[in-house]
């Protein structure tokens, strides 16, 4: 018998290769991923599992260098401008170290004296401290800078847009009703940091002091008037113009006016350039066809910064250009639907993510990395 065998081709469809590809930051799959930061140090991550609950602190390489076990359930970590961890409870807050050998919890403070004495602290030099006020009912910010040797203060920079105006008249209408207590709606963070500092120092246009929005916003909604008879309920959004540090200069997105602010780490202006990536219709501030969520990502590692978009829940971060205010490159996050809590740090992409598992009869909330092309 002559058998002849001849070679048979199958041709396949073409695939592409990626690399760069999400996997788990945190492969224990049983873990509630609450809430994480990464810094130059590494990955801080609480961890709750049931009625446990624990703080992990992480390298890179996803080692498990220390573990603590926390009393009970803290559902956010806060960095502040000296690159310190917090971890932050609804009546207390707790400093969080690791000494090489394991997580250390230090300062318990209450709330409310953390968020007056550092929350509005947002960036710290060499020389300068800077701290954040916001006045007009939220339609204005002011950024306060310190010098650390002789504690001379001075307005670094105002940012504000025509809805400032509408907040002033708002407050005085409301005041002249008798709707708002000024003892109530006065914020004592501003003024006692500044005597923390040693310095005296007062409003600088005569409006209150309010903190990043969240109690006094949530107060402030429960006071409406209309005709002395009609309740309805005020929404009132804070403008959004965020100062950042890096590459040795101070950076003042001013998104009110469409202008990027640079100072150099002593406060001296450097130059100013249009913003103009969050344009995407005739009227910059129209929601139609504006996928921008309000939010800026700051890689501090690598001194870029990113733009965050989302769109039928898919995620979109734009590189932004801090020499002309443009987007230099897109990078879209394609294989989860509405991420959380993105971050960036060495060119690498974090981000919380729902798994449906059901793992051991429950969801499971994990933390996702990607490079960065």
């Amino acid at each position: 018998m002559l058998v002849d065998l001849t070679p048979k081709v199958n041709l396949l469809p073409e695939a592409e290769i990626v690399e760069n590809v999400p996997h788990l930051a945190y492969g224990n799959k049983q873990a509630w991923v609450s809430d994480y930061k990464v810094n130059d140090a590494g990955m801080y991550l609480i961890l709750d599992n049931n009625s446990e609950h624990s703080l992990v602190f992480l390298s890179y390489e996803q080692d498990t260098l220390a573990k603590a076990t926390i009393n009970k359930k803290y559902d956010y970590l806060y960095e502040d401008a000296f690159g310190n961890i917090h971890l932050l409870g609804l009546d207390s807050v707790y400093q969080t170290y690791y000494d090489g050998e394991k997580l250390n919890m230090l300062y318990p403070v209450d709330i409310q004296t953390f968020k007056q004495k550092l929350m509005p602290v947002q960036v710290i030099t060499d020389s300068l401290l800077i701290l954040q006020q916001y006045a007009s009912m939220w339609q204005e910010i002011f950024y306060i800078s310190v010098n650390r040797n002789n504690k001379e203060t001075k307005t670094l920079i105002d940012c504000y847009g025509p809805t400032r105006e509408w907040g002033r008249y708002f407050y005085r209408d409301m005041m002249k009703d008798g709707l708002i207590d000024r003892m109530e709606m006065e914020n004592p963070m501003f003024p006692k940091v500044m005597e923390m500092l040693g310095v005296q120092s007062n409003s600088a246009s005569g409006e209150p002091y309010a903190d990043n929005g969240v109690d006094e916003l949530t107060r402030m909604n429960d006071y409406v008037d209309i005709n002395n008879s009609q309740r309805a309920r005020y929404v009132v959004n804070p403008i959004y113009c965020p100062i950042a540090f890096f590459n040795d200069t101070i950076y003042v997105f001013n998104f009110e006016n469409d202008r990027l602010y640079k100072f150099t780490e002593n406060g001296t202006w450097v130059s100013v350039c249009d913003l103009t990536f969050h344009r995407t219709t005739y009227r910059k501030n129209s929601r139609i066809g504006n996928t921008w969520d309000k939010k800026l990502i700051i890689d501090k590692a690598l001194g870029k910064c990113y733009a965050q978009f989302t769109k039928d829940g898919l995620v979109t971060l734009k590189e932004v250009d801090l020499q002309t205010g443009t987007i230099k490159k897109e990078i879209k996050l394609t294989h989860h639907y509405y991420p959380e809590n993105i971050q960036v740090h060495g060119g690498t992409v974090y981000y919380k993510f729902i798994d449906v598992r059901q793992v051991n009869g429950r969801d499971c909330r994990s933390l996702y990395k990607m490079k960065l092309k």
